[in-house]
């Protein structure tokens, strides 16, 4: 039972979240530094799981685990920082969402391709 637990794809994502909650205590004294080392360990989980995919799938995925680690990172620099960081983490996040939306236009071809790309666009402010 033990090897059935231990060999479940699961706990490589619960380890790495376990990791992620420990830097939070050796981080040091920045709440900063502790965010984004936890943004690190949920995207390098995130990762291991796209490795799992492939084709179009994986490129949405890891787009989608870079989107993320964007927007943990972003939203740790607001905690940070004034209103205008905030301004620039709301791009930062638009830019990584569109990435991610302007991938998933892969999955289609032609005029289909073209509008879905428009619409990401507008969408994200492109």
């Amino acid at each position: 039972m033990k090897n059935l637990i231990a060999n479940h794809p699961l706990m490589s994502i619960v380890g790495a979240a376990l990791l992620g909650l420990s830097t939070l205590s050796i981080a040091g004294n920045s709440p900063y530094s502790a965010a984004k080392s936890k943004a690190e360990s949920a995207y390098d989980a995130e990762i291991k799981h796209c490795d799992t995919l492939s084709g179009n799938d994986k490129d949405v995925c890891v787009q989608g685990a870079k989107a993320k680690r964007t927007s943990s990172e972003a939203d740790a620099k607001v905690q940070q920082t004034t209103d205008d960081a905030r301004k620039d983490a709301n791009k930062e996040k638009m830019a990584a969402d569109y990435k991610v939306a302007k991938e998933r236009c892969d999955n289609f071809s032609g005029s289909e391709k073209d509008a879905c790309v428009d619409r990401a666009k507008a969408k994200y402010n492109q």
